[in-house]
């Protein structure tokens, strides 16, 4: 199997190591607590201020863009020339300064898609599979049980014992559903003109209210019939069997039966758009849509607790988010059922739980309250820590408070935040009236030194990170050697981030022409792609950095963060996992202002600075104060030579080019046995007591097996 590189790897996080932070007890106190130069209503005497002269040259073609025209990014420009946004200079350089002193990240969203949750598509072993109407009495949601689940058997056609929960919910006798239609029939939206028998599929969803329910001949079957599968006595079911196992999965209809009203569920995978593709992406694998026996009542229903409603509302909300482009809203309820609903952007597009909506679900051991429900069988897991939502917060505050963006738990105020300033947050938002603290570092804009050339139009392809948590990726075990972690198995705490995300330099955009981001080839589609003209190899800019207030610790980190070694290079601006945006940024000279001096009568009237400063000694005594493993981790990601000549690609099956199915890879590594799924590994490494750096590969996988 091709290996191959990730376009993004990780400078790793670290427990409780975070020098020069300060306490936050004295930061409190302001100007009146010991702390130690972070102010601005003086210059203390022992710190330095000055000026950073840097410059900035494109190793491989590069773009910033300033705002969107049409199909067309347009590029970041000052008197008429590609320039670089001090805001994207800062960032760069704060965003290393964070990683390199362990301190907090600054910026961490706490919400995936609008919602602060990870969450995952649960695998197709792992159905919701039982199914009942909703109802409301007065504040409280309650579920009607009105279908049995797939019921599971063992090879001698005993009844398994987690199935026996579900006789308690139907103690009256078992329900089964009947499958109506076929996989051509259901996806038929009109008479076939030249096979008569190919009618349009005609069922539609029957309100939970229609006094005139469809009858259909299906027998009414008891418990001591189900109790145990009798090849000697044949029962009208549809029995799957498998290895060790048989599974009832539907009843069967019969002609001489006695007719019975029941509910129809129709997903509708009938409806077409404008062009005649079905408006509803549903899986090949879908056969039949439902008819289920129903007489209102006859089973007891089941409280549906205020925390399960959250739940599915907050996945719901995830997945309507996500198909915000598409023509019909996800996730699908059944067809007929919410006339009003409409594509695009919520509250429009959102589903809401209403009175006499089937669902299925799923109950305790007890067989008491419903413990989860969804409006399709294959639905999403959460990711929780003691039953609450978790999310990337979360995970890194469980490593170490001090690690997630200023809130009000932190202890300390963490060296690059002492730099380049914080703003306190509460629930993933600024608090306000909470604590700030303003930078005492200022960039300036990279000015072209000479004219910039600019490349043609081009298209770029699609940037494609999977959707955390994707746990074979970002995440890792504590120690070294990383595991796959099943994403039904990811926990806070006992699983950590893998770290702070960086992206690797392509070297064959730097030694060659080599234009990996170039989508020319592919199709463009508008609300995914979009076109720019990159800055040529070569462009070069120069800015400077000005500092105030910093001792040597926090000036030997920002030294660092601009030029950590000669041989490393930055990132900046759109498309740095496709191979732009590498720039070689060196400090050109650091002077020097004497603040004491500065505001006497002489130095009023003489040049601002004092002299310069011989910097590379503040620099590497901050560098040989890192923590090992994090400082070979960030000179090994930056050093393009490092590299081994292995293609950089989001992961990818055998044989697959261009952007599409690109989940692919994802499904065929949890479908590998186990021992044999993929992780990532860390870049860096203990061996021996020595921190040890190397960029590790993944392999491409065989295509995923279908269902």
């Amino acid at each position: 199997m091709a290996e191959f590189y990730l376009p993004y790897h990780f400078i790793p996080v670290v427990q409780r190591e975070h020098a020069g932070s300060l306490a936050l007890a004295e930061f409190r106190k302001g100007k009146d607590g010991k702390i130690d130069g972070v102010r601005h209503d003086r210059y203390e005497p022992g710190t330095h201020s000055g000026t950073i002269e840097c410059t900035v040259e494109a190793v491989s073609p590069v773009f910033v863009g300033h705002q969107k025209k049409g199909e067309e990014v347009v590029g970041f420009k000052l008197n008429g020339q590609p320039a670089l946004p001090a805001s994207s200079l800062r960032g760069s350089v704060a965003s290393l300064a964070e990683g390199a002193s362990n301190s907090a990240l600054r910026v961490l969203s706490s919400k995936v898609l609008g919602q602060p949750c990870y969450s995952y598509r649960k695998r197709m072993q792992e159905p919701l599979s039982a199914i009942g109407v909703l109802w409301r009495e007065g504040n409280t949601w309650m579920l009607e049980p009105v279908c049995l689940p797939l019921m599971h058997y063992d090879e001698r056609g005993t009844l398994k014992p987690g199935m026996f929960k579900w006789k308690t919910v139907f103690q009256a006798g078992p329900v089964f559903r009947v499958f109506v239609g076929d996989k051509d029939g259901i996806r038929r939206d009109k008479d076939d003109a030249t096979d008569a028998e190919k009618k349009k599929f005609s069922f539609k969803s029957t309100p939970i209210t229609d006094m005139k329910k469809p009858k259909m001949p299906v027998a009414t079957l008891t418990w001591d019939q189900v109790q145990v599968l009798d090849p000697r006595m044949p029962l009208p079911l549809n029995v799957k069997t498998g290895k060790h196992q048989q599974t009832v999965i539907a009843q069967h209809l019969q002609a001489k039966a006695p007719l019975r009203q029941g509910l129809i569920r129709v997903l509708g995978c009938y409806e077409k758009g404008s062009d005649g593709k079905a408006l509803r992406q549903i899986p090949e694998g879908k056969h039949h849509e439902l008819f289920i026996p129903y007489e209102k009542g006859r089973f007891g229903k089941l409280t549906v607790p205020e925390a399960v409603m959250g739940r599915f509302q907050q996945l719901a909300d995830q997945m309507t988010e996500q198909s915000e482009q598409e023509e019909t809203p996800r996730p699908f309820e059944p067809k007929d059922t919410r006339p009003g609903r409409t594509p695009g952007k919520m509250p429009g597009s959102r589903l809401v739980p209403q009175e006499g909506d089937l669902v299925f679900f799923e109950v305790d051991h007890q067989a008491q309250g419903v413990t989860e429900f969804s409006y399709s069988s294959i639905w999403r897991g959460r990711v929780e820590t003691l039953g609450m939502p978790a999310n990337a917060w979360t995970f890194f505050d469980k490593v170490d408070p001090e690690l997630t963006p200023f809130h009000g738990q932190r202890k300390q105020v963490t060296l690059a935040e002492r730099v380049f300033g914080f703003v306190e947050e509460k629930d993933g938002e600024e608090l306000k009236n909470g604590l700030r603290l303003k930078g005492r570092v200022r960039f300036s804009p990279g000015i072209a030194e000479r004219a910039i050339a600019e490349m043609g139009l081009v298209p770029l392809k699609e940037l494609s990170s999977p959707k955390p948590p994707s746990p074979a990726l970002y995440f890792r075990n504590p120690q070294d050697q990383n595991d796959f972690i099943a994403k039904s198995a990811l926990k806070p705490g006992t699983h950590w981030p893998q770290g702070r995300k960086v992206y690797l330099h392509h070297p064959q955009a730097i030694n060659g022409n080599a234009a990996p981001w170039d989508n020319s080839r592919g199709a463009f589609v508008a609300d995914r792609h979009v076109k720019v003209r990159p800055w040529a190899k070569g462009s070069a800019w120069r800015f400077e950095v000005r500092y105030d207030n910093l001792n040597d610790l926090e000036l030997g980190m920002l030294l660092y963060a601009l030029s950590p070694a000669n041989e490393f290079r930055h990132k900046i601006g759109m498309g740095k996992p496709l191979g732009l945006g590498s720039v070689h940024m060196k400090i050109e000279r650091v002077r020097v202002v004497d603040r004491q001096a500065r505001y006497s009568a002489v130095g009023w009237s003489g040049d601002r600075h004092s002299g310069d400063l011989a910097w590379q000694s503040l620099r590497d005594s901050f560098r040989k104060g890192m923590n090992a493993k994090v400082r070979a981790a960030i000179e090994e990601l930056g050093d393009p030579k490092r590299l081994g000549d292995f293609e950089i690609t989001y992961p990818r099956v055998d044989w697959q080019e261009g952007e599409e199915k690109l989940y692919e890879w994802f499904v065929s590594n949890d479908q590998q046995p186990e021992g044999e799924r993929v992780a990532l590994q860390p870049v860096a490494v203990t061996n021996h007591g020595r921190a040890e750096a190397r960029v590790p590969t993944l392999s491409r996988l065989p295509r995923p097996r279908r269902s």
